[in-house]
């Protein structure tokens, strides 16, 4: 009985200083065979990006704790092509100095506004993490999943304060 305590408390011991950091963000649908691991520390380029007037975004409040972002962009067709496109997906960073947190697409909610002719991405705040004040980038991309997440077809980002 001793042995096998202490054999128990020696397999803790071990998973508890063994313990790696789960990776950033999963990117795509859990239920397709491809998935894509986003590294936040490697610099994300995009090949077509909105003009920074163009783009809006608003906390999220809901009992007066912040919840998500409302990023909203310029629906275009070549947008709303690569949105429908099942070799895309897409992702969320947010990012407050060093601190950057990755949103998968599970946490994202796209629909249209016809009455602006804009795309309306509501990015939830991942599970398990608190936004301290401070100025946010907000950003949406979408990547191709034959390539790299770094290398997006298409971003839209904004700068917003939470007080």
């Amino acid at each position: 009985m001793k042995k096998l305590l202490f054999l128990l408390a020696l397999l803790l011991l071990c998973t508890a200083c063994g313990k790696q950091q789960p990776p950033a963000v999963i990117a795509g649908d859990a239920e397709e065979t491809e998935v894509s691991y986003i590294d936040l520390d490697q610099p994300i380029s995009a090949q077509a990006t909105p003009e920074t007037d163009a783009v809006a975004c608003k906390t999220l409040e809901k009992d007066g704790k912040m919840y998500g972002f409302e990023l909203r962009f310029p629906k275009t067709l070549d947008v709303d092509e690569m949105l429908r496109s099942e070799q895309n997906y897409y992702f969320g960073v947010l990012q407050n100095g060093k601190k950057k947190l990755a949103v998968p697409m599970e946490e994202i909610r796209i629909l249209p506004d016809v009455t602006t002719k804009e795309l309306v991405a509501t990015l939830l705040v991942p599970q398990g993490e608190k936004l301290s004040g401070g100025k946010w980038t907000v950003s949406f991309y979408v990547s191709a999943r034959e390539g790299s997440a770094a290398d997006a077809l298409f971003a839209a980002e904004k700068e917003v304060d939470i007080s």
